[in-house]
């Protein structure tokens, strides 16, 4: 499970992808809050891996003020009980700090070699 955020239409896109299963039937939903499906998710199907397996993949779009949970169940005959993974948002406040570092560090670089200590 991964999302993309889509900064054109102010939406996230959510995606569940299941790859190398054989036989071909599968079952995937996306769940809300642990009991609402989501009819809406969009699939190009079921479709062929190299190795003779198979790969689906639903997405769905939500709004990036909604706070409740999204889990993808996967049910395929190769597992013992249900698969559920919960989508966790990603934190765009740790990526910040690695840019303003990373920029930090940048201008010290650039003050030092002004100044002739690089």
């Amino acid at each position: 499970v991964y999302d993309r955020p889509d900064l054109e239409r102010n939406l996230i896109t959510l995606t569940c992808m299941a790859t190398g299963f054989y036989p071909r039937a599968v079952d995937m939903t996306w769940v809300r809050d642990g009991k609402t499906q989501m009819h809406n998710a969009h699939t190009d199907g079921i479709l062929p891996n190299e190795d003779e397996t198979y790969q689906i993949r639903k997405t769905i779009e939500i709004n990036p003020e909604d706070k409740r949970n999204y889990t993808c169940w996967v049910d395929h005959s190769s597992l013992e009980k249900q698969l559920s993974v919960t989508w966790a948002p990603s934190s765009g406040f740790k990526v910040g700090i690695i840019v303003a570092v990373g920029v930090l560090v940048l201008i010290l670089i650039l003050v030092l070699t002004a100044i002739g200590f690089v």
